[in-house]
């Protein structure tokens, strides 16, 4: 084919000009022509608008799928994927990060050993301009050919942010306490029979702390731990919530750490609020561009505000109510004793004591398109939480005479003019007990399976994998020990 022929690949024609226009043909990628070098890279994610963190074939919506997408547009790893991959904390659907890792073989500025070293790409930069903005790099190191984020990480630490609106958090810090140190966590976690068979872990710190922005509403759990096994935080802090509204006593957390493998029934803390706030490596020096920095933070920045508008908002919708409707007589009851529509007020955010309840201790978001399946569980749970508090009211006026009423029941005080305060049982002692509902204490519930009758209900593929891992577990443990027999010979 002559070179300039109109049917040439490498020419247009101009239908106005009749010109002729070179076009830009790509060319093939070969990632081996290029300095490469291992890198860890921080990352920091909203989890809640993804499917978790590990890519998966059923959804393209992973942090992991979209980020190595990235990294395949740029050109800084192979486009058949990254190379020497790996993941330090593997998070599930609903839970954020700010310090997660993940550590790939990409194309750098120079290879590890030239003499003349070349500024390092950024990285972050790079990534954050063409990343979704739910997906941001916070940081990046050159690290040794032999790193791997999973292995080689040290520590892990995760946050779990809550209102603690009518929490005991004394309780709560006096319950969490026990976590620290080394235990066996198989009844505050959900099992992984195929992957997983030793349950204890070593935890270096815990602790309950109020908030740095908003400390007289919010409060965040945080522990720190070697690794985490699977559901461990969620399920930690339903044990917590427990404890915190008085259904369960702080020492119910060192039975379930000493009683072995007999979980009881119980539901997972919302995923939501929890976040993988840090992770430590030995030897890492992380680099962030200034470029970079800052646009994160006024990111940042950005979605406080924005969020911080709507809670203002939804707030002043609220007291507007509360104006409207403070008194007024229920059309659609028959009893008087309970037809008086009793709003909560203003304050209730910060100094409500009411028990809280698996419906409003989530903080979840009504609007957010996650939550619209869990609405008829939700208004459930609202209808029968409103329902609690009057039999309550109605028990306390049978048992008391009108005049004698208030020393029974103890309200809330610091209520604007006009509110009504929430309800509790005082009793003689001056302790206040909330209305449990028939509630069952986790050490006389049903438990789940043990772990070998999990084992034993194992079929198909999931039976192989763990016949495999546990050959691969066996081989380690004769390894080891042909390895100390010859060092001490």
């Amino acid at each position: 084919m002559p070179q300039n022929s109109s049917t040439s690949p490498k020419l247009v024609t101009d239908n106005v000009t009749g010109g002729k226009k070179r076009r830009k043909v790509d060319r093939d990628f070969v990632f081996e022509n290029y300095p490469s070098r291992m890198i860890a890279l921080r990352l920091a994610y909203h989890g809640h608008v993804h499917d978790g963190l590990a890519k998966q074939e059923e959804t393209a919506n992973t942090v992991e799928g979209i980020v190595c997408e990235a990294l395949k547009r740029l050109r800084l790893i192979p486009q058949s994927g990254p190379e020497k991959f790996g993941r330090c904390g593997r998070t599930d659907k609903g839970v954020s990060a700010l310090g997660n890792v993940f550590s790939l073989k990409a194309r750098a500025s120079s290879f590890p050993d030239d003499p003349v070293q070349k500024p390092p790409l950024d990285y972050g930069n790079m990534l954050n301009n063409i990343l979704p903005p739910t997906i941001r790099i916070v940081g990046f190191s050159h690290v040794p050919d032999t790193f791997d984020a999973r292995f080689s990480c040290i520590s892990r630490t995760y946050r779990y942010y809550f209102a603690h609106r009518g929490l005991n958090l004394d309780a709560m810090v006096r319950a969490a306490s026990y976590f620290l140190g080394t235990h066996n966590f198989r009844n505050f976690c959900k099992v992984d029979v195929v992957n997983v068979s030793n349950f204890e872990r070593c935890v270096s710190s815990v602790g309950i702390y109020r908030s740095e922005y908003l400390p007289e509403m919010i409060s965040f759990f945080e522990i720190t731990a070697n690794s985490f096994l699977y559901h461990q935080i969620r399920c930690t802090m339903e044990v917590l919530f427990l404890v915190g509204r008085g259904l369960e006593s702080p020492e119910v957390v060192r039975e379930l750490l000493d009683r072995g493998d007999e979980k009881p029934v119980y539901p997972l803390a919302d995923a939501t609020p929890l976040i993988l706030w840090d992770t430590g490596f030995k030897d890492i020096k992380w680099q962030f561009s200034r470029r970079a920095f800052e646009n994160v933070v006024h990111e940042l920045q950005d979605i406080c505000t924005a969020l911080l508008i709507r809670a203002t908002a939804a707030e002043a919708m609220r007291r507007q109510l509360f104006t409207w409707y403070h008194g007024l007589e229920d059309c659609t009851e028959t009893e008087t004793s309970s037809s008086r529509l009793i709003v909560r007020g203003p304050c209730d955010s910060v100094d409500d004591k009411t028990p809280m309840d698996a419906w409003n201790i989530t903080g979840c978001d009504w609007t957010e398109p996650r939550t619209h399946a869990n609405l008829k569980v939700r208004r459930y749970n609202l209808y029968r939480l409103i329902q609690s508090r009057d039999e309550l009211c109605e028990q306390e006026q049978q048992q008391h005479p009108k005049e004698n009423f208030s020393k029974a029941v103890r309200t809330d005080a610091g209520l604007a003019d006009g509110e009504e305060g929430h309800t509790h049982i005082q009793e003689s002692n001056g302790a206040l007990h909330p209305l449990q509902n028939g509630y069952v204490p986790l050490l006389e519930r049903k438990t789940v399976r043990t772990y070998q009758e999990q084992v034993g209900m194992l079929t198909g593929k999931k039976k192989a994998r763990y016949k495999v891992n546990e050959d691969k577990k066996a081989m380690g443990v004769k390894r080891n020990a042909d390895k100390c027999e010859h060092q001490q010979g």
